[in-house]
C-alpha cells in the first residue's frame, strides 16, 4: 500500500531539466517562421514550463518544512542571498538594458535598479525568485488562517486579474481598461509572485497536503492529461488571435499544470540512469541562458548571421554552451578555490574578453551596431571558464 504513495523523483528530475530547456526556448527568439507554429512552440508549449517550476518548488519546499520546521526560513534566506549575488553579477547587463528600451535620465538609474530587485529582477528572466519567494510567504500565510478552498479563491482572482495581459482586447469597460493600462505602465507585468505565482504555489502546496488521496486516483488524473491539454491547445490558438500585451496567462495553465505535476510525480517509469545531474544542471540553465542568448544574438547580429539570433540552430547551440557553463559552475561549486586562481582567472578572463569584444566591434560593428552588453555577458562566461580551467589544473597538479 505505501508504494502507492511513493513519488518519482527521477521522473520530475527529467521534467525540470525538459522544463529548463522550454525557457531557452521561449527566450531564443523565433523558432519557425509561421507564426502560427512558432506561437504553438514559445506561447503554448513553452509556457508549461514556469508553472512547473512554482508547482514543483511549492511541493519540495513544504515537504521538507513539515520535517524541519525551520526549513521554510532557512531557504528563502538562501533564495534571497543567491538572488542578490545574481542580481549584482547581472547589473551591468541591466543597465544597458535600461538605456536601451526606457527614456529615463541616468540620475534614475539606481531606482530603476532598485525597483527591478525587488519585483522584476536586474534582468528579464531573475523575475522568477522574488516571486516565487513573494508567493511562497502569502501562501504560506494565507493557510494559516483560511482553508484551502479560501486560498484557491484568492488566488484565482489574482489570477484572471493577471491574464487581462493576455486577454487584453477583451476588456470592453473602458475604466477599468483604463485603469488596466496605468497598471501596466507602471508595473510593466502582471507576471509576479501575486497575479501569477500565487496560484500554481497553492497547487504545490495543496498537493503535497492532500497527496495520499491524490496519488490514489492517479489514473484518474492521468486519463483527464490529454483532453484539458486539448483545451489548452484551444485556449491558446484563441488567444493567438487577440490583440495581447503579452501571452503568460491561459486559464487552463492552472489544471493542466496540476494534472501534469501529478502524472509525473506517480508515474511508475523510472530511468535507467541518475537523473540528479540534470536536476542540477537544470537550476543553473535559469541563470546561465540569458547570457549565452546574448552572446550568440550579438554576434549574429555583428556578422549578419541570422542563423545565430533566431531558429532551432540558435537554440542548439544556446543549450550546448548553456550546458557547458553550468557544468563548469557546477564543478565550481564542488571544488575549493584559492584566491590566486580568482586572480588568475579574472586577468584572463579580461584579456580574453578584450581580444574577443574588440574583434567583435572592429569586424562585426562595421556591418551591424553590436550593443554593448554583449561585453560582460563575454566577461561572465569567460570567467566561469577560466575558473573552472584553473581550479581542474591545480587540482589535477595536486594530485600528481
Amino acid at each position: 500500500m505505501e508504494k502507492q504513495y511513493s513519488i518519482n523523483y527521477s521522473m520530475l528530475n527529467v521534467m525540470k531539466f525538459a522544463a529548463a530547456l522550454l525557457v531557452i526556448c521561449v527566450h531564443c527568439g523565433t523558432m519557425l517562421g509561421h507564426p502560427l507554429a512558432n506561437f504553438f512552440i514559445q506561447n503554448i508549449l513553452c509556457r508549461l514550463a514556469v508553472p512547473f517550476f512554482f508547482i514543483s518548488g511549492a511541493y519540495f519546499i513544504r515537504k521538507k518544512t513539515i520535517d524541519q520546521p525551520n526549513y521554510f526560513k532557512q531557504k528563502l534566506f538562501s533564495m534571497g542571498k543567491n538572488y542578490l549575488l545574481w542580481s549584482f553579477l547581472f547589473i551591468p547587463i541591466g543597465l544597458d538594458w535600461l538605456h536601451q528600451n526606457l527614456q529615463i535620465s541616468q540620475a534614475m538609474y539606481p531606482f530603476a535598479l532598485l525597483f527591478g530587485l525587488g519585483y522584476i529582477g536586474t534582468y528579464y528572466h531573475l523575475w522568477y525568485i522574488p516571486a516565487l519567494m513573494l508567493s511562497l510567504v502569502l501562501v504560506d500565510h494565507l493557510l494559516k488562517r483560511l482553508s484551502y478552498k479560501a486560498v484557491f479563491l484568492i488566488a484565482g482572482l489574482f489570477y484572471l486579474f493577471g491574464s487581462f495581459e493576455t486577454y487584453y482586447e477583451l476588456i470592453t469597460v473602458s475604466a477599468f481598461r483604463q485603469f488596466f493600462d496605468q497598471f501596466i505602465q507602471l508595473f510593466f507585468t502582471t507576471r509576479n509572485g501575486l497575479f501569477y505565482g500565487l496560484i500554481f504555489t497553492t497547487v504545490g502546496f495543496y498537493i503535497f497536503d492532500h497527496q495520499h488521496e491524490l496519488f490514489l486516483k492517479r489514473e484518474l488524473f492521468k486519463r483527464w492529461l490529454f483532453p484539458v491539454g486539448l483545451f489548452l491547445i484551444l485556449e491558446g490558438l484563441f488567444a493567438f488571435q487577440l490583440n495581447r500585451l503579452d501571452c503568460n496567462f491561459l486559464i487552463i495553465l492552472v489544471p493542466f499544470s496540476f494534472l501534469l505535476f501529478l502524472t509525473g510525480a506517480t508515474s511508475r517509469y523510472h530511468f535507467s540512469f541518475p537523473t540528479d545531474k540534470l536536476r542540477r544542471c537544470s537550476q543553473y540553465y535559469y541563470f546561465i541562458h540569458p547570457i549565452v542568448i546574448i552572446i550568440l544574438y550579438e554576434i549574429g547580429n555583428g556578422f549578419h548571421l541570422p542563423v545565430l539570433r533566431s531558429g532551432p540552430f540558435s537554440f542548439l547551440l544556446a543549450w550546448l554552451f548553456t550546458h557547458f557553463l553550468s557544468c563548469c559552475l557546477i564543478q565550481i561549486k564542488r571544488t575549493p578555490i584559492r584566491k590566486r586562481v580568482w586572480i588568475g582567472s579574472f586577468f584572463f578572463a579580461f584579456l580574453w574578453t578584450e581580444i574577443l569584444g574588440a574583434f567583435i566591434y572592429l569586424k562585426g560593428h562595421a556591418i551591424t551596431p553590436v550593443q554593448f552588453e554583449i561585453i560582460p555577458c563575454i566577461l561572465m562566461a569567460s570567467l566561469v571558464f577560466f575558473v573552472s580551467l584553473l581550479s581542474k589544473r591545480k587540482r589535477s597538479v595536486s594530485m600528481f
